[in-house]
C-alpha cells in the first residue's frame, strides 16, 4: 500500500480522479442552484439601534457661604406718651403741706384736674399753690372765677403759707393739728366741686417768651399737633384745629399794669409766658399768664383770664 501512493502512481491516477470529482461538483451545484431558487427570499434590513442614554449624577458643589456685617436697621423711636389726664379735679389732701424733699405719695405725682369749670359753664375752678423758698409747697386755696368776667367769686383756703409747720422732732403735735385741719378743709372744698358738678379743661398749649438778641433767630414751632391747640404769641392767642386747617378763634388777653418801683429791684413785671385752657362745649377759655419781677433772685407773679371766646364763622 505504502507503494501505490508514491509520486509516479499519484500522478498516473490523477486524470481520472479530476473527472469524477468535476462531476462530483456539477451534480452538487445543479443540486443548490435549485434549492436556492425554491427557498423563500429573505429582504435585509438595516437596523440602527440608538445609543443608549446614560445619566451621570454629579454632586453640586457646595454654595460658598459668604458673611456680610450688615448694621442693624434703625428702630423708629416711639413717640412720648401723654401724661393721663383726669376727668373731673380732685383735691389729694396728703400732698399738702409736705416739704418739697419729703417722701410723697405716689397720688401726688398724678393730675388733679384743675383748672375745670362748672356743669353750667358759669364758674372756674383753680388751684393756686403758692410756693416757698426750696420749693417748699406751702399751701393750697381753690379760687372759683366768674366764667365772664374772671372776677374771683369765691376762694376755699386748704391751707395758707402763715399755717404751714415745718416738721422736725419737737413739734410733732403741731403738725398733727395742721393735717387734721388740711383734711377738714380738703372734705369742703371736693363737696363744692362734686356739687358743682365740675369737668376737667382741656388744655390748648403753653408759651415761653424767649428773650433772645437782636441777632439771633426766633425760633419756629414745627411741633405737628393731632388735636385742637392755641398758638401763642405774647398776650394774643388763637385756637387752630389742625383736622380742618381753622382758626377756630383769636383773642388778646388784658396786659398785667406795670408795678414798676425805682427803689426796688424786683419791682418790674416782663411777660414770661402763657398757659391755656379751654371747655370745648361752652368755649370757655383760661388763660394764664406769668410775669417775672426782676433778676434770678426775684421771684414771679401770676394772672388769669378768664373768657367766653366766640368761634369764627
Amino acid at each position: 500500500m505504502i507503494d501505490s501512493l508514491t509520486r509516479p502512481a499519484l500522478i498516473a491516477r490523477t486524470p481520472r480522479n479530476l473527472l469524477i470529482a468535476l462531476g462530483v461538483a456539477t451534480t452538487v451545484g445543479v443540486l443548490v442552484g435549485r434549492a436556492l431558487e425554491n427557498a423563500p427570499r429573505v429582504e435585509h434590513i438595516s437596523v440602527v439601534a440608538a445609543p443608549p442614554q446614560v445619566t451621570v449624577q454629579v454632586p453640586q458643589a457646595a454654595a460658598p457661604t459668604v458673611e456680610v456685617n450688615m448694621p442693624a436697621p434703625a428702630v423708629a423711636s416711639a413717640p412720648p406718651s401723654k401724661p393721663l389726664r383726669t376727668l373731673t379735679p380732685h383735691i389729694y389732701g396728703e400732698c399738702i403741706g409736705l416739704p418739697y424733699e419729703a417722701e410723697a405719695p405716689a397720688e401726688c405725682l398724678w393730675d388733679s384736674g384743675f383748672p375745670a369749670v362748672s356743669a353750667d359753664a358759669r364758674l372756674v375752678a383753680v388751684a393756686e399753690t403758692p410756693e416757698g423758698g426750696g420749693g417748699d409747697i406751702l399751701g393750697l386755696s381753690i379760687r372759683f372765677l366768674d366764667a365772664n368776667t374772671g372776677k374771683l367769686v369765691r376762694a376755699i383756703k386748704v391751707l395758707s403759707p402763715d399755717e404751714y409747720v415745718d416738721a422736725d422732732e419737737t413739734n410733732a403735735a403741731e403738725v398733727l393739728r395742721m393735717r387734721k385741719r388740711i383734711a377738714t378743709r380738703v372734705v369742703t372744698a371736693q363737696a363744692a366741686l362734686d356739687d358743682g358738678g365740675y369737668r376737667t379743661m382741656v388744655e390748648l398749649g403753653s408759651h415761653e417768651v424767649s428773650h433772645y438778641e437782636p441777632e439771633d433767630e426766633p425760633k419756629v414751632d414745627t411741633t405737628v399737633h393731632d388735636a385742637i391747640y392755641a398758638e401763642i404769641s405774647g398776650w394774643s392767642a388763637r385756637i387752630i384745629d389742625p383736622s380742618t386747617r381753622r382758626v377756630l378763634s383769636q383773642h388778646t388777653f388784658a396786659t398785667a399794669a406795670s408795678k414798676a418801683d425805682p427803689d426796688s429791684e424786683c419791682s418790674g413785671w416782663n411777660l414770661g409766658g402763657m398757659s391755656m385752657w379751654w371747655d370745648p362745649s361752652t368755649r370757655v377759655v383760661l388763660a394764664s399768664q406769668w410775669y417775672t419781677m426782676g433778676g434770678c433772685m426775684c421771684g414771679t407773679a401770676e394772672q388769669l383770664h378768664v373768657a367766653r371766646v366766640p368761634l369764627a364763622r
